[in-house]
């Protein structure tokens, strides 16, 4: 059988149009391989984006991120897992002390932690549920423990005596310590029929009067004065001009006074309370810087006023 031999012609012009069609597909071959590659990771990173291992790192990423700001001990719950470590045992061994006066026993922490446990159960399933939510009571506790944090956290510079001096001329009665009374007095109780009447007369005698709850002498500086015989006493002792005088209306009834000593009241100074003014300056930078922080942490935030 004699078979026929292609034309040397087409022969050649066939294998011209396939190196052709070879050479055009390396060319697009670079490209299809990044289009290729591209659409891969996109799909790869919408399944990664579905998955929950993924959200879990990412939170976790975040509460490291508040640790870096705020400082302390990040603690992320484990679903299913309660951790009772020695931080917990210590506050609660405190807080029985400061309830109880004593530092509990070991069946007094056992059953301290118990309930513990028993609360923390409660909590996590009322979150769960959404029970923290819309509570007004939970939500200003939440905001108040991170006043407290933001608040312990500021650490103002200490402050030099220039400032406690002008802390101290801003406020001119701070620390203040008001004049001191020391008098005797002679009582009239109010149910007599005339007790005015009994203690003008004893003002010549020696009418001992009635018994007194808070004996025959008192002692004390205006507030602890009228704390004890009422509003408005210590303003009548101060119009005193006679050794004897009386007689001066009371809650109690009437009364024939004799001051013993006044004293008049001291301006605080730098060199008496250096201590109780450094607190006081502490204490108002602190406020200050907290205010300053809350005031950034609202800045972050678009507030929309909706009807």
């Amino acid at each position: 059988m004699h078979l026929a031999h292609p034309e040397p012609e087409r022969l050649l012009g066939d294998q011209l149009q396939l190196t052709t069609h070879v050479q055009r597909a390396a060319l697009r071959a670079p490209s299809l391989r990044i289009r290729a590659s591209i659409c891969g990771s996109c799909l790869q990173l919408i399944s990664w984006g579905r998955e929950p291992l993924l959200h879990f790192l990412i939170l976790g990423a975040v509460l490291f991120g508040l640790h870096a700001m705020w400082g302390g001990d990040v603690v992320v719950e484990r679903p299913g897992v309660i951790r009772v470590d020695a931080g917990v045992r210590a506050r609660l061994a405190a807080d029985h002390e400061r309830r109880a006066g004593a530092p509990p026993s070991d069946e007094e922490l056992a059953a301290a932690v118990d309930g513990w446990v028993r609360d923390e159960v409660l909590r996590r399933e009322a979150r769960a549920l959404g029970l923290d939510r819309g509570d007004l009571v939970v939500e200003r506790r939440l905001a108040q423990k991170m006043g407290f944090l933001l608040r312990s956290e500021a650490d103002p510079e200490e402050p030099t005596d220039a400032d406690l001096q002008a802390l101290l001329d801003a406020d001119p009665d701070l620390f203040r310590r008001p004049g001191d009374y020391v008098f005797e007095h002679r009582f009239f109780r109010a149910d007599r029929a005339d007790a005015e009447g009994d203690a003008r007369a004893a003002l010549t005698t020696d009418e001992p009067g009635d018994p007194f709850i808070h004996g025959s002498k008192i002692q004390g500086d205006r507030a602890a004065v009228d704390a004890k015989l009422g509003p408005g006493f210590v303003d009548a002792l101060d119009a005193l001009d006679t050794p004897l005088s009386g007689p001066i209306s009371s809650a109690y009834g009437v009364h024939l006074v004799r001051m013993l000593q006044r004293s008049s009241s001291t301006r605080a100074t730098l060199e008496t309370h250096r201590d109780p003014l450094a607190r006081r300056w502490l204490d108002e930078r602190r406020d200050a810087l907290q205010a300053e922080r809350v005031a950034r942490l609202v800045d972050r935030y678009t507030v929309e006023q909706a009807r």
